[in-house]
């Protein structure tokens, strides 16, 4: 599939350009917010004092809590569980405080509370897709091109993601897909245990703690994979080798119809499964000058399945 690449990008490039623009008029009511910097007794009066009732999520880098400012906007306060030097957080946030984008999550604002901080963010009213299981194709396909171009415009402004699962992608009231946390783990690294970060991280990170767009794209890979197959990635390392060895055989052996989700099976067009599935497949190439850029998967992802 990757040979037909040099095709399509002649055509695609400016199907992108178009993109582009109107993917600048979608985000330039955005740009213009202002950035807020949360005092922490506002933080505590809107979470009622991070009651477990608005605890909406738990993850790697810190819990998240549901808030409801008095105008009754509702936003999400992650509560990042690392010690930061202030320089770092703010470097960092002055970055990633300018990214915008339809399949991002929007930062609002930040609150410290002596070297630990909270980022603010709008609230997300869905699950993340991988619990809602009656999502019909054209749900699930949305879900899966808008999480392609919002990693690919992390990368074209020169960010990685460097920890995307199932769990960092949300859905907002019309089910388009948000990625979140993104880079978080840039400053969290220190905190992190290399060891345990293998069940969704690139080999590459496992073996040597090296951290590239290929990377990304190989975590891109196992969200596919494991949204819409039955193939599961353990805990260790050995059992990522196994899981590259298992989806290189059942590949090779044109048995890809047989991965499919049975809930998905009966309710999505099988063709166009596999071809997502395949697509998850070349993004897990052990050796990451295989796998394909994010812009070559959205190529795929458009050329291949929105003309059906």
């Amino acid at each position: 599939m990757l040979k037909l690449l040099a095709t399509f990008r002649a055509c695609f490039s400016l199907y992108r350009k178009k993109a582009d623009e109107k993917q600048k008029a979608e985000v330039d009511g955005l740009t213009n917010a202002e950035l807020v910097r949360f005092d922490f007794a506002t933080i505590k009066l809107v979470t009622a004092d991070f009651s477990v009732s608005n605890k909406i999520g738990e993850g790697k880098f810190g819990v998240v809590y549901k808030g409801t400012l008095k105008s009754g906007k509702e936003i999400a306060i992650k509560r990042l569980s690392c010690n930061i030097d202030a320089e770092v957080f703010m470097n960092w946030f002055s970055v990633v405080a300018r990214l915008q984008h339809p399949n991002l999550v929007k930062h609002l604002g930040f609150c410290s509370e002596g070297n630990k901080y909270m980022l603010v963010s709008e609230f997300m009213p869905n699950a993340n897709p991988s619990k809602r299981v009656q999502l019909n194709w054209e749900t699930w396909y949305k879900i899966i091109l808008g999480v392609a171009k919002g990693l690919e415009y992390l990368h074209q402004d020169g960010v990685l993601h460097t920890g995307l699962k199932t769990s960092n992608v949300l859905l907002d009231e019309d089910m388009n897909p948000k990625i979140v946390d993104y880079a978080i783990s840039w400053f969290c690294r220190k905190s992190a245990q290399l060891g345990n970060a293998c069940a969704h991280s690139a080999p590459e990170y496992c073996s040597a703690g090296e951290y590239s767009n290929e990377s990304d794209v190989y975590c891109f890979g196992i969200l596919i994979l494991e949204a819409l197959s039955n193939l599961r990635v353990g805990e260790s390392y050995q059992s990522l080798t196994d899981f590259h060895q298992q989806v290189l055989k059942i590949r090779e052996e044109g048995r890809l119809s047989q991965l499919i989700k049975p809930e998905l099976s009966v309710k999505c067009p099988e063709a166009d499964v596999i071809t997502c599935i395949h697509i998850g497949s070349l993004c897990v190439a052990r050796d990451k000058t295989l796998r394909p850029t994010m812009t070559d998967v959205i190529l795929m992802l458009t050329s291949d399945l929105a003309s059906r």
